[in-house]
């Protein structure tokens, strides 16, 4: 079995999304004076490597609590849209159609985890055409999940593919990291455990894939 961490590291040089809070990670406790080390985090439900579920966009949505267990791991398959410039379209996806109809979480490689930390990270970034969306709204998936910070253009004030992908009851993962360790590998399985917040929104998760 191999394990290979899809997570970002959770630290005040991470990236975030403009306009959000910015995150603080602090010690409070050292064992010099204390007798033990302490953290103290100061985070978003939406900060680093995390899922959004629809109650975030849908004030009616269904909020993380109310989303089963399962619904954040199962078979996934990651397509590389590295060369995709600034849209994903449909035709990226096409070909991959048959591997999509197997798996419940299509994940997608945009090589943009490399700028993870810079502020060229949250520009100019490739995301989802309205169309391409749709067309993975039909299959019977989980979760969409991307190595950028949002399926939706940066600065969006009406979020549509946010919208759309949540609105059909699939939960969104944004800030991958190493999906392109996993190009071409058909079989392995995605874990995105958030924390057990009640009524939340989304939460940050540590992503791994697991593969036999």
């Amino acid at each position: 079995m191999k394990i290979i961490d899809l997570s970002h590291t959770i630290n005040t040089a991470m990236s975030f999304y403009p306009g959000a809070h910015i995150p603080v990670v602090k010690r409070i406790h050292h064992v010099a004076d204390d007798g033990f080390n302490e953290l103290e985090l100061h985070l978003s439900t939406h900060s680093g490597t995390h899922l959004d579920c629809p109650f975030h966009m849908d004030q009616h949505g269904l909020k993380l609590d109310e989303l089963p267990l399962s619904m954040f791991t199962g078979p996934a398959f990651v397509i590389d849209c590295s060369t995709c410039d600034r849209r994903i379209e449909r035709g990226h996806l096409l070909p991959h159609q048959h591997e999509i109809e197997r798996c419940q979480f299509v994940l997608l490689h945009t090589g943009w985890s490399a700028k993870w930390g810079h502020p060229d990270y949250l520009k100019d970034y490739p995301v989802l055409t309205q169309d391409a969306a749709e067309w993975l709204c039909r299959f019977n998936l989980n979760g969409i999940g991307m190595d950028t910070i949002s399926p939706d253009e940066v600065g969006s004030s009406d979020f549509p593919i946010h919208k759309l992908i949540l609105g059909h009851k699939h939960i969104i993962i944004e800030n991958m990291n190493n999906l392109d360790k996993l190009i071409g590998i058909n079989h392995f399985r995605l874990y995105a455990l958030p924390l057990p917040l009640n009524n939340a929104d989304g939460s940050p998760i540590r992503a791994i894939a697991i593969l036999e």
